[in-house]
């Protein structure tokens, strides 16, 4: 969202009134990107554009470390880590969905990760009443339901191109209603799995 203002105008616009959750890993992680010059600008600009309104959580009050360890194993497919908190985000944010799933409340609501790693949203597309979308897939999504022209997908992804977040596409790729034109950064499917 904060690599272009149109981009998190679309994101918000999608979001509408629904409730959103951020939890404390984020906040780390977004502080700690703003170290290193690669990120810095846009980690700055993430933490400045969070809404007053989404509500703000403490992963610990919820989730364990032995929780979240299974998950991030999950999302690392059998690749070596880069840094022990590759992933950690995304999977505490799937390990309280998981929590969530096992409660009582599991039906109330269905629970989306928005997320560009792809084995994050793999993973996140397992758990009953969770969702997992990119960006790509936000995009397709609008397309399809005539939110957003084709055009002005493909205008927001080369953006993002640019900044090495996503890989060239035309506006031809966003009107494909499977999605596999797009490729990875549109997969898995972004509807939720619901619960036995």
């Amino acid at each position: 969202m904060a690599v272009d203002d149109r981009i998190r105008d679309a994101v918000l616009d999608e979001i509408g009134q629904d409730r959103v959750i951020i939890i404390d890993v984020i906040y780390t992680e977004l502080r700690r990107r703003q170290r290193f010059p690669e990120t810095s600008r846009l980690a700055r600009k993430a933490l400045a554009s969070i809404p007053d309104h989404w509500l703000r959580i403490d992963s610990s009050n919820h989730v364990t470390i032995g929780d979240i360890a299974p998950v991030q194993n999950d999302i690392r497919d059998g690749r070596p880590a880069k840094h022990d908190k590759e992933h950690w985000a995304e999977s505490t944010i799937i390990a309280m969905c998981q929590q969530s799933a096992n409660s009582s409340s599991a039906y109330l609501s269905v629970k989306v990760l928005f997320s560009e790693d792809r084995d994050g949203r793999r993973v996140a597309d397992t758990v009953p009443n969770m969702m997992a979308v990119s960006i790509h897939g936000l995009f397709l999504d609008r397309v399809l339901g005539g939110r957003m022209s084709a055009d002005e997908a493909q205008d927001l992804a080369l953006v993002l191109n640019r900044v090495k977040r996503g890989p060239e596409v035309t506006a031809e790729d966003f009107l494909d209603p499977t999605g596999r034109l797009l490729g990875e950064v549109a997969s898995p499917a972004r509807r939720p799995r619901r619960g036995t």
